[in-house]
């Protein structure tokens, strides 16, 4: 009985990647305060992990094809470092709505305990909240503190992945390649 090989370690890396990221979408999901559009919080990063299991796939016929191969794990390349950079601009905009929403709350709990709002329930709250504005911006009506903390791990992740996969690429093949012409010493010397 014959055995399959062993994949690359970039392989089971992209595999892994696209794992973690599907991981990361689930746990905000599950985190996402009642009413929040939570979906998005599965969704992106599902897409994100098929598109790298796709190049997984495509990493893991490099032997057979090395075409294929080497665009899987060029494209997995580039795709981590495009979900950083994505996924980093997101959260520090999710960073500024949550800071923005903490300072809305505050405001909230200070006009509760001044007395200047007697009725303090779920209605009146979100009421206060979505005529809130902080900066010039309009505050959230809900703490997206979960989604931040989703987006900078899986920049940290893509971060990581991005270093793992430049470090465990395959080394170019020198079959094929002349060699450098040897340089002949001078005869005249």
């Amino acid at each position: 009985m014959m055995s399959t090989p062993p994949k690359p370690f970039i392989v089971v890396a992209m595999f892994m990647y696209g794992g973690a990221l599907m991981l990361c979408g689930v746990v905000a999901y599950m985190m996402a305060p009642p009413g929040a559009n939570a979906a998005t919080a599965v969704a992106v990063p599902a897409v994100c992990a098929v598109l790298m299991d796709v190049c997984a796939i495509m990493s893991a016929g490099l032997k057979k094809n090395r075409k294929v191969g080497m665009i899987g794990i060029h494209a997995g390349l580039v795709l981590s470092l495009v979900f950083a950079v994505a996924f980093g601009l997101r959260g520090a905009s999710v960073a500024q709505g949550v800071s923005d929403y903490r300072a809305a709350s505050d405001r909230y709990l200070s006009a509760v305990r001044s007395g200047d709002i007697a009725n303090d329930t779920p209605v009146v709250r979100e009421a206060f909240m979505s005529q809130q504005v902080v900066d010039g911006r309009k505050a959230p009506v809900q703490d997206k503190s979960y989604l931040r903390n989703a987006l900078y791990a899986m920049t940290g992740l893509s971060v990581v992945a991005f270093l793992v996969f430049l470090a465990f690429r395959p080394k170019p093949d020198r079959r094929g390649v002349a060699d450098e012409p040897e340089v002949q010493a001078d005869p005249e010397s």
